[in-house]
C-alpha cells in the first residue's frame, strides 16, 4: 500500500496531465501554422495541380511542424531557385510567412494565397499569447501560396 500523499500526488498529476493533453494542447495547436497547413493539405490533397512537392523558403523562418504534418514531400530552397522548380503546369506550392508574398513578387513570381493560418511558436508561450486580449499582437500569418511566373503585360 502506498502512503496517502503519494497516492494523492499521483491522482493529481493524472488530472493535470489529462487537462493539458485533452484541453490545452488541442487549443493551442490551432496557432501552430505548420500543423494547420499540413491538415489542410491532407483534406484537400489532389485538389490542385501544383506538383507532388511542397516548398519552404530558406530565407523564411524554419517551420518543422509543416515538414512533420505535410502529406507531401517537403523541400527547402531559395527564392532565386524557385522559378527553376516550376512544374509543367507552371506553378508550385510554397508555405511561407504572409509577408513573403511581396518578396516573391520582386523575384518575378505571382503568388495566390490558397489558405492562411495564424502562427505562434507554441513551445515558447508568453504572457501576451496566453492573454486572449493581446494574442493577436503576437501572431504572424503564414500562408500556403500557389506560385507561378509573373504574367507578361501586353
Amino acid at each position: 500500500a502506498l502512503p496517502k500523499p503519494v497516492t494523492r500526488s499521483f491522482w493529481m498529476a493524472m488530472l493535470v496531465f489529462t487537462f493539458v493533453n485533452f484541453s490545452v494542447y488541442p487549443t493551442i495547436l490551432k496557432y501552430q501554422a505548420g500543423t494547420q497547413a499540413g491538415n489542410y493539405l491532407s483534406r484537400a490533397d489532389g485538389a490542385d495541380s501544383t506538383g507532388p512537392t511542397a516548398y519552404l523558403l530558406q530565407e523564411a523562418p524554419v517551420d518543422y511542424s509543416f515538414e512533420f504534418d505535410c502529406p507531401r514531400p517537403v523541400q527547402r530552397l531559395t527564392m532565386d531557385s524557385l522559378a527553376r522548380t516550376l512544374t509543367p503546369s507552371g506553378k508550385v506550392l510554397v508555405f511561407a510567412p504572409g509577408s513573403f508574398a511581396d518578396s516573391l513578387t520582386r523575384h518575378g513570381l505571382h503568388t495566390t494565397a490558397l489558405a492562411s493560418f495564424p502562427n505562434f511558436h507554441i513551445s515558447q508561450l508568453t504572457r501576451e499569447f496566453v492573454n486572449y486580449r493581446t494574442r493577436a499582437s503576437v501572431l504572424t500569418p503564414w500562408s500556403l501560396f500557389i506560385v507561378r511566373r509573373q504574367p507578361f503585360a501586353p
